[in-house]
Formats: C-alpha cells, structure tokens, sequence
C-alpha cells in the first residue's frame, strides 16, 4: 500500500508545501485510495524520511523534507508514542 500511497503523498506536499493529515488523506482517497484509513496514513507518513510533521499552535502539518540535506532526519519527525509522563 506505501509505495502508491506516498507517491501520491509526495506530490502533493510538493504542490502545496504542507497539509494537515485529513487534508492529505482526502487527497489520497479521491486519488482511488478509499481504502485508506487514517491511522495507516499517518503511520506511512511517520515512518518515511521524506516527510516530516510540524506541531503549530496545537496542529500537526507535514511537510516533504530531503532527508540528505536535513541536519538529522529523526529531529525533524514527528513523535506519535502516547506521552506517559
């Protein structure tokens, strides 16, 4: 499901600059991908070193990144574990 998925993905963080997840995920679905649940996208996101989440003012918006020019990949990506302080 990713190699499609981030295909998708990818040209659209690349049209816009940067979209929340739903607004991702409308576009991956009208794309043919109505299968796709949120919880998997997000997961494809989190996983992928070209994308890279962005927390403003209490909203997540991910952006396309190249991870060979980002001083360190990891600190640029989001963190999606439960906080369990």
């Amino acid at each position: 499901m990713s190699d499609p998925v981030t295909r998708i993905v990818e040209e659209h963080l690349a049209s816009v600059g940067d979209a929340a997840l739903d607004e991702v995920l409308r576009v991956v679905r009208a794309a043919g991908g109505a299968g796709v649940s949120r919880a998997a996208l997000e997961r494809v996101l989190v996983r992928d070193p070209r994308f890279a989440a962005q927390d403003e003012l209490g909203r997540r918006r991910w952006t396309l990144v190249d991870p060979s020019t980002a001083e360190h990949p990891d600190s640029t990506r989001a963190d999606t574990r439960a906080d369990t302080r």
